[in-house]
């Protein structure tokens, strides 16, 4: 994953921190001022940093030009982790988003930074095989290699392995309209399934790695676009592309952030809960949850909706909410329990905030039947009060 992509981890960070309370003093304390200077400090090196590898990027044409881009990109991308550990910083110190947007003047430092355009640039090198340099392809993803496997060349059986890989990714765009999903998703997924032998011996080389990476780039639009349909609920590509995405397109969809799909595909199908299924599944809970209700301080709910939602403990802090409410569900449903992202949040219908674990129900094994897709239920957590008094 390439500096641009990693920066979201900042924000991630901010998103984390949206969930402390605000401080009430005007100034803050030297030692936080210190903090908030030394993170606007590095926030500007990489901003500088990134401008930099552009003009590298941009110049990169062929070979030698993409080579000579290497060092610009890995710079950007120790240059984040610099940010990354100064925000971390933040956070240990208690400062939260809202008083760095009031006092820190965080709008700025973040918008300072060519987010976008960089990404852009390291995408269209991606999308062109980084004009066969290892070196830019190394220094983007942050991998390694030995000097002889930088003087690899391709074999036959790459190259046919490549070609496969490329009628794959084209037929995407055949599954996108809707008005065509049934026939061809189900052509899809066999032709997928054949290909994995020949994507798993070209991730085997850094330079046939390379050129797989290229070929998704390329077909990017169809991915997005077959993404943004939620795959038409189809339960086979969700298995191979979401629940077990150890594939060559899984890795692609996880690298940028579809991780959150099941936890809003959840939160808006929660009458799977009131099943005769779902039921079942709480019901089948229930013994585990009086041992676990004193041990983790659930409070009197129950999980099952939001208005009967568990409580997230009022020591458990913001940071913490995701390892708790993970960690609850996994003792409550075993394999059942899937992680979950607290990317967002519901409101309740008594007016509180809640998030919430994930439950695995299965498919139901009918194609006619919303094209066989996961059921999904949400265990809920309400946030803890200081949260919920805002």
């Amino acid at each position: 994953m390439n500096a641009a992509l990693n920066i979201c981890s900042l924000i991630m960070a901010g998103a984390v921190l949206l969930c402390q309370p605000v401080r009430a003093e005007d100034t803050l304390p030297p030692e936080q001022q210190a903090l908030v200077q030394h993170f606007h400090s590095t926030v500007s090196t990489l901003g500088e940093i990134m401008v930099q590898a552009r003009t590298a990027l941009k110049a990169a044409t062929d070979t030698a030009g993409a080579d000579a881009a290497a060092p610009a990109v890995a710079a950007v991308c120790q240059a984040e982790n610099a940010v990354s550990e100064t925000a971390a910083k933040l956070t240990g110190a208690g400062l939260s988003v809202s008083t760095l947007y009031k006092q820190g003047n965080l709008a700025k430092a973040i918008s300072s930074l060519p987010i976008a355009a960089y990404n852009a640039d390291i995408q269209s090198a991606l999308a062109n095989g980084c004009h066969g340099s290892l070196k830019l392809y190394l220094a983007i993803t942050g991998g390694t290699c030995t000097e002889a496997a930088l003087q690899d060349t391709l074999s036959e059986q790459d190259k046919a392995d490549l070609a496969e890989i490329e009628r794959v990714l084209a037929s995407i765009k055949e599954i996108c309209p809707v008005s065509h999903w049934r026939p061809l998703e189900q052509e899809f997924v066999q032709r997928f399934d054949a290909s994995l032998p020949a994507a798993e011996r070209l991730q085997k080389r850094p330079l046939t790695t390379m050129l797989l990476h290229r070929l998704l780039e390329q077909n990017a639009q169809w991915l997005f676009r077959l993404a943004n349909k939620e795959f038409h609920h189809n339960g086979n590509l969700e298995e191979r592309f979401l629940l077990h995405p150890q594939n060559y397109i899984g890795q692609w969809y996880e690298a940028r952030a579809f991780s959150d799909y099941f936890y809003r595909k959840a939160d808006s199908l929660d009458l799977n809960s009131a099943t005769a299924r779902g039921k079942a599944i709480w019901d089948a809970a229930e013994p585990r949850l009086v041992e676990l209700r004193k041990k983790y301080d659930l409070g009197p709910g129950d999980g099952r909706t939001r208005e009967t939602a568990f409580d997230i403990p009022a020591e458990i802090k913001p940071e913490d909410y995701k390892r708790f409410v993970n960690e609850v569900t996994q003792a409550l449903f075993g394999e059942r329990a899937m992680p979950s992202s607290l990317w967002s949040r519901s409101v309740s219908k008594n007016g509180r905030y809640v998030v919430h674990g994930l439950i695995m129900v299965g498919r139901p094994g009918d194609r006619n039947r919303n094209n066989d897709s996961h059921i999904i239920m949400p265990c809920y957590f309400n946030l803890n009060r200081k949260e919920n008094e805002k």
